[in-house]
């Protein structure tokens, strides 16, 4: 009796331990996708910010030759 209480500790151990890895990689992944969204808008915004500027150049040498 002693041996299948030890293997049923074992395995509850065993599944408490996969419980944590399992929400730790959760709480990782979610990371991840927040740096990236992060990362996405920041070079959104740095190509906005470019095109921005040419386009506001671009309509002043339009005005100067017209």
């Amino acid at each position: 009796m002693l041996q299948a209480t030890l293997a049923f500790s074992t395995i509850k151990v065993e599944y408490m331990s996969i419980i944590e890895v399992v929400k730790e990689a959760i709480w990782l992944r979610g990371l991840f996708e927040e740096l990236v969204n992060k990362h996405d808008a920041t070079i959104d915004q740095m190509h906005h910010e470019r095109i921005e500027h040419i386009d506001i150049r671009y309509h002043f040498v339009c005005e100067v030759v017209a």
